[in-house]
């Protein structure tokens, strides 16, 4: 007796979410008509109880309660459907081969397309299921398809947008007027049904005389399996991205139902594997420091969510500039160091007279390769001789400042860490063996930041530069590494640093004595030495 008393207990323990007030729910919504007619709506109920269900007195509203879309009679059978028609001059019939159970004009103009916010009462005025999408329907599709919105599961909440789904014309039931095939399945099982209630356990009967029940094969079950709910939804974070540190990153994603179809009203979290998050579907991320990341995209809505993983691959911004022509016929040719694919989009382009020129989205480089901004396309350098290249954080990748004028067939192109005149010039490719030109001024190339004043206030001048370079020309520590800077001539500095060594030699060899002279110069002091010992022996 003990063994059945617990049968009995168990079913009093059910999970909670097991419990729904309403018995009769809205299960089907032929929102967009059908292939017939765009006016043929039809609604469909389901009794989800083991009892009749008398619907005089009932209604369905739209709008929150606010409007009433038709008023019900008759009786819904346990475990059944129940199925209400619009009718109209042009769709009198819109399931033509099946008895609706209620027809008639629909208020409120009737199921808009943008979505309703649907109310089922009883004869009470007792709420019995409500769909509440007035912001947009979450599944069924318009023209030309004319999909229902089908319940997937009738137990779980009908405002719950992840418990709908269009059907999936793996089965449908009913013609409309025109004798197609209606895209739903009016009074019968949804394509995409899904039930979470549990299995119902009976106890074994219980004999006359109170006897236990014979053992069976097999123990009863002490719990219950609950089938995990079906997937409804797919994320997508987009594809792996290789990008620089320090620049912003756009991160767009998605999520689909699983016919397809957008779904907008899904929460959305970015994690980008440094430990940020941001929330929304689209949004910009920069990483301080080179690295291999993981970043996801969780979208969640109501009880149900899923994810999606792209790795992102960030690299030192190898990024310089390579070749410059001022003017507004030049150019400014940038290169990429790196061997990766680089996508440079938001990199910022500034000369000295304010002009600022953001590369636009989409803009990739191939690794080692050049590319070539037309100064008519940038509206730079056409006043200036002055450029920095900027990551979108500010920090400065690369600066070049020169001071020459170049002739129609020049440009400044880099050689090593300096800048020199190129004739001809090379937009787009690699840099040509230079022609030596003297040259007056030093080039200046640095990463100084414009954006700081206090950068710009300790970046060196050229005539700073050229005595910085003498000193330590001059230097004994620095005469046998002396190297062109700021684009100073090689062989110019080593010559210099010849001069001056030997400039000291022969400023030695005029300071040496001849042996002769040595000698008479040592005999006279001698001399003067034993004079003047003769002379303090006599005075004592």
């Amino acid at each position: 007796m003990i063994k059945y008393l617990k049968y009995i207990i168990s079913l009093l323990f059910l999970p909670a979410s097991f419990c729904f007030a309403g018995d009769v729910v809205i299960n089907e919504i032929g929102w967009s008509g059908t292939p017939a007619s765009q006016y043929g709506e039809w609604v469909e109920f389901y009794n989800t109880s083991d009892s009749s269900v008398s619907l005089d007195g009932w209604t369905l509203f739209e709008g929150g309660g606010s409007t009433k879309i038709i008023d019900l009679a008759g009786t819904i059978q346990p475990q059944s459907y129940f199925l209400i028609e619009r009718t109209t001059a042009s769709s009198p019939d819109p399931v033509a081969d099946i008895q609706a159970d209620v027809s008639g004009m629909f208020g409120g103009s009737g199921l808009s397309n943008g979505g309703e916010y649907l109310i089922l009462k009883n004869s009470s005025g007792e709420i019995s299921d409500e769909a509440s999408f007035s912001g947009g329907w979450p599944a069924g599709t318009a023209g030309p398809d004319y999909f229902s919105m089908e319940r997937i599961d009738p137990l779980a909440s009908g405002s719950l947008a992840s418990n709908w789904a269009s059907n999936n014309n793996s089965k449908t039931n009913g013609h409309d007027a025109l004798g197609d095939p209606v895209r739903g399945t009016p009074k019968s099982e949804n394509s995409v049904f899904q039930n979470s209630s549990p299995p119902l356990v009976v106890p074994p009967p219980v004999s006359s005389d109170d006897s236990p029940p014979p053992a069976a094969s097999s123990p009863p079950p002490s719990s219950f399996t609950v089938v995990p709910p079906p997937e409804v939804m797919k994320v997508y974070a987009g594809k792996d991205i290789t990008a620089l540190a320090g620049q912003g990153i756009d991160f767009s994603g998605s999520a689909k139902d699983m016919r397809g179809g957008a779904i907008t009203n899904a929460r959305f979290l970015w994690n980008f594997g440094d430990g940020s998050t941001k929330e929304g579907k689209a949004t910009i991320h920069t990483y301080a420091f080179p690295g291999i990341y993981s970043a996801s995209l969780h979208a969640s809505m109501g009880e149900d969510s899923a994810s999606d993983y792209i790795t992102v691959e960030v690299v030192s911004p190898d990024i310089i500039i390579s070749e410059m022509k001022p003017g507004s016929a030049g150019f400014v040719e940038l290169f990429n160091a790196s061997d990766k694919k680089l996508e440079i989009s938001g990199l910022e382009m500034k000369d000295s007279s304010g002009g600022v020129f953001s590369i636009p989205n989409g803009t990739l480089m191939p690794q080692r390769a050049y590319i070539v901004f037309p100064n008519e396309n940038t509206k730079l350098l056409s006043n200036s001789s002055e450029l920095w290249l900027l990551l979108s954080n500010g920090q400065a990748l690369d600066h070049i400042r020169v001071q020459e004028t170049l002739s129609s067939n020049e440009s400044f192109s880099l050689a090593g860490e300096t800048f020199i005149r190129t004739n001809p010039m090379t937009p787009g490719k690699p840099n040509i063996e230079p022609i030596p030109v003297p040259r007056q001024k030093p080039l200046i190339k640095d990463t100084i930041d414009p954006r700081s004043a206090e950068a710009a206030s300790s970046s060196k001048t050229p005539a700073d530069a050229t005595e910085e370079n003498t000193e330590a020309s001059s230097s004994p520590s620095n005469t046998a590494s002396a190297s062109p800077v700021f684009g100073g001539d090689a062989e110019g500095i080593s010559g210099n640093g010849k001069n001056e060594a030997a400039s000291g030699n022969a400023g030695f060899t005029n300071l040496a004595l001849g042996p002769m002279a040595f000698l008479i110069i040592s005999a006279l002091l001698g001399a003067a030495g034993s004079i003047g010992f003769i002379f303090l022996k006599k005075m004592l």
